[in-house]
Formats: structure tokens, C-alpha cells, sequence
């Protein structure tokens, strides 16, 4: 949420996911934007989560690329897209393994 990048829309939009206690962040990137330390795709994962349980339940919490999020709706239990204004390249999350 600090990210100085990310329009207030999209902060809103990733503090309203439902979020478990263990989750895996995935920044993707090209080469070029690595080395400038910027991002363009973001995936959340619950780290604990598991689709083998017959619930409907997915481990993919939310994948964002561009100007579409794409998140997994408990109550329907299936993915849903979003219209979401990001910036194509964004700054990348770093020192979190401390």
C-alpha cells in the first residue's frame, strides 16, 4: 500500500481481497524493467490454500496484469475479472524476507 506507483483505485482494490494468513506474493517482470527494479504482473497466492479439498476453494487469490485484475470469488466459486487502472510498469516490493 506504500507503493508510490499504485493509483488509490488499486490500493482500495487490494485492501478489500479476502486475505488468509499466509500468502505468497509473485512479482513478473521482463529484464529490462528488473534491472529499473519495476514490475508489470502481480499474482497472489495463499500459501495454505488447496483446490483438492472439494470446496471450490483455489489457492490463486488474485492475478492483476494491466488493466484487469482477475481474483476468485468464494460465493460463486469461480474466477471473476475486474476493470482495474494500473500502471503498466510499477515499482517492485522489496527487502519483505528480513
Amino acid at each position: 500500500m506504500r507503493n508510490p506507483d499504485m493509483t488509490e483505485e488499486a490500493k482500495l482494490v487490494y485492501l478489500q481481497i479476502d486475505m488468509p494468513k499466509f500468502v505468497w506474493v509473485t512479482e513478473i517482470s521482463d529484464k529490462k524493467s528488473f534491472l529499473n527494479n519495476k514490475v508489470n504482473c502481480l499474482i497472489l497466492l495463499d500459501a495454505t490454500g488447496s483446490n483438492i479439498d472439494n470446496e471450490g476453494y483455489s489457492s490463486l487469490l488474485f492475478y492483476q496484469k494491466r488493466d484487469v485484475g482477475t481474483f476468485f470469488n468464494k460465493k460463486k466459486r469461480w474466477f471473476e475479472n475486474i476493470p482495474l487502472s494500473l500502471p503498466s510498469l510499477f515499482e517492485a516490493f522489496n527487502d519483505n524476507l528480513k
